[in-house]
């Protein structure tokens, strides 16, 4: 199999659902209010991993976030950022998302069309996503950064969701099914949407 990020992710899945369940966030299938069928009829911009592609007030956190991992000796990059319908979409399909609607906090434009992402994927660079002990540390580390006081209130960590016991490297991580994931709590999933469909209009008229 090869170790590309769906890979990956599915292995790091599958690994946790194997292990006992334990007490988490039960926020681990999430919808927008709105149907998606309202956003059709205009080409989303692909894939974008870059820092401006996240929504510029989640931005200085995710930012904040990453300057502390790095002063605990991680080197932390974005792994997921913006994300084009297609891609979420395929996502959602393989497991690796558990919202209803394409058009959360990934797929997410600000109001006058630009890619604004409201959630994004740290990683350490050169550990991604793998089932490794260093993988795991920066994981653990990201969660303790997002659940404390300082963040606790900005940010969700997706490892909070369903936490199991996993044993990596002698070392034992009580960490969610999602522990790359960080999102804003500031923007609900059905405003990010709503903002999302403002975007579309603008889009739309742009192309008029």
């Amino acid at each position: 199999m090869l170790l590309n990020e769906e890979n990956i992710r599915k292995l790091i899945r599958e690994s946790l659902e194997a292990i006992g369940t334990g007490s988490g966030s039960n926020n681990t299938t999430r919808t927008a209010d709105n149907s998606d069928d309202e956003y059709s009829g205009v080409d989303l911009p692909d894939d974008d991993k870059s820092m401006s592609a996240v929504d510029k007030n989640f931005r200085p956190i995710v930012e904040k976030i990453m300057g502390l991992l790095k002063g605990q000796g991680f080197d932390p990059i974005l792994g997921s950022a913006y994300r084009s319908p297609k891609s979420q979409q395929d996502k959602i399909d393989k497991g690796y998302s558990k919202t209803k609607t394409i058009y959360g906090y990934h797929v997410a434009l600000d109001d006058q069309g630009n890619k604004a992402a409201r959630a994004v994927d740290l990683v350490n660079r050169g550990d991604g996503w793998s089932s490794t002990k260093a993988a795991f540390d920066f994981f653990e580390a990201l969660g303790k950064i997002s659940n404390s006081d300082q963040f606790k209130d900005r940010v969700e960590w997706g490892g909070n969701w369903k936490q199991k016991k996993k044993t990596v490297g002698g070392k034992e991580y009580f960490i969610g099914w999602d522990p790359a994931h960080i999102e804003t709590k500031s923007v609900s999933m059905s405003q990010s949407a709503e903002i999302t469909k403002k975007g579309i209009v603008s889009l739309k008229s742009q192309d008029k």
